[in-house]
């Protein structure tokens, strides 16, 4: 028996195998993020509010970190110094950002569409003169993202419809 015994001890002293469990590996990238995103093209202006949760991270390729966005917020669009019609409205969107970069500095690119309802103002009696048209838009953005987990987040960039965007918000 103390033979089998010694046996056995000198085996599993040999044959030693660690076992792991699951591994979390920190990128400094959030899960979720809420941020406000102002916008304009001048004669375009929008402010919206986003949450943005992430889908999917790899370490290989390109892009690391992938998020859905979800938006929503109010527009304004007037005829420039030309006399016109003014409109505003609201805009929902819906889209996939992607990130490069493992650090807290990144650049984002993204897809997506987004619907505006608008409300045209074509007279300046407020009891007449306006046209309702909802309408949908692609949404493209470029731009760069310094972000860290639990932490604020700033962006920069370049977005079809909304034109240069600032936006300020946190990630948790």
């Amino acid at each position: 028996m103390k033979k089998l015994a010694y046996c056995l001890l000198v085996f599993i002293s040999l044959v030693n195998n660690t076992i792991m469990a699951q591994s979390i590996e920190s990128d400094n990238n959030p899960r979720n993020i809420i941020y406000i995103n102002a916008g304009t093209l001048l004669v375009y202006n929008s402010v919206n509010l986003n949450y943005e949760r992430s889908i999917w991270h790899s370490d290989n390729g390109f892009f690391k970190n992938y998020y859905l966005n979800l938006g929503a917020g109010i527009f304004s669009r007037n005829s420039g110094f030309a006399p016109g019609p003014n409109s505003k409205g609201i805009v929902s969107s819906l889209g996939l950002i992607a990130l490069t970069g493992k650090s807290n500095g990144h650049f984002e690119t993204g897809l997506g569409v987004s619907v505006n309802i608008e409300t045209d103002i074509t007279n300046d009696d407020p009891e007449e003169g306006f046209e309702k048209e909802t309408f949908v838009l692609p949404n493209i953005t470029i731009g760069y993202r310094y972000q860290e987990e639990n932490a604020p987040m700033i962006r920069l960039g370049i977005d079809f419809p909304r034109g240069i965007y600032m936006g300020f918000g946190y990630g948790f």
